[in-house]
């Protein structure tokens, strides 16, 4: 069962990666031959190019990079435990490679922690816990570095777009 799963994560890996740079080719080509058409006055190609909408494309690309990303970290764990039994350091520290790409199940464990603690007080509370982006611990507000400073004014910011 487990050759299976690690299997699938390393088609999904290659799958990812594969499929993320054949789009951004393809949206890089498409976006060089519509300017290529429309410096060269080639209207009726450029009419055709021009119909095709691309625009989604990054976008697409970035979630595909944010999925390659935490299966590539799940990949990395089994690297970790494979490198834990090694002597590999790094360059100038020498420090165990181990240690180094410790983070990535450290990190992993914690994001799942809180998924769980999020999961938890759903269920107690009914509600999804919130961040008022507004404040942040340990930095002054506008308004408190406007009173400490006379010559910094408060800026007025954006609304929604």
């Amino acid at each position: 069962m487990l050759k299976v799963l690690d299997r699938l994560e390393e088609i999904l890996i290659a799958s990812l990666i594969a499929g993320a740079t054949l789009l951004i080719f393809v949206a890089v080509t498409h976006r060089y031959a519509l300017d290529m058409s429309a410096k060269f006055h080639l209207n009726a190609i450029y009419d055709a190019l021009f119909k095709i909408n691309l625009s989604w494309a990054q976008e697409l690309c970035i979630y595909m990079f944010v999925w390659m990303a935490k299966f590539g970290a799940a990949y990395g764990v089994r690297f970790v435990w494979t490198l834990a039994h090694t002597d590999q350091t790094s360059p100038d520290l020498e420090m165990p490679m181990w240690i180094v790409y410790l983070a990535i199940p450290c990190g992993s464990y914690l994001m799942s922690f809180r998924f769980l603690q999020v999961t938890w007080t759903f269920i107690k509370t009914g509600e999804l816990p919130h961040h008022d982006a507004s404040h942040v611990e340990g930095v002054e507000g506008v308004e408190d570095a406007a009173a400490a400073s006379p010559n910094l004014t408060p800026q007025p910011t954006g609304g929604a777009r």
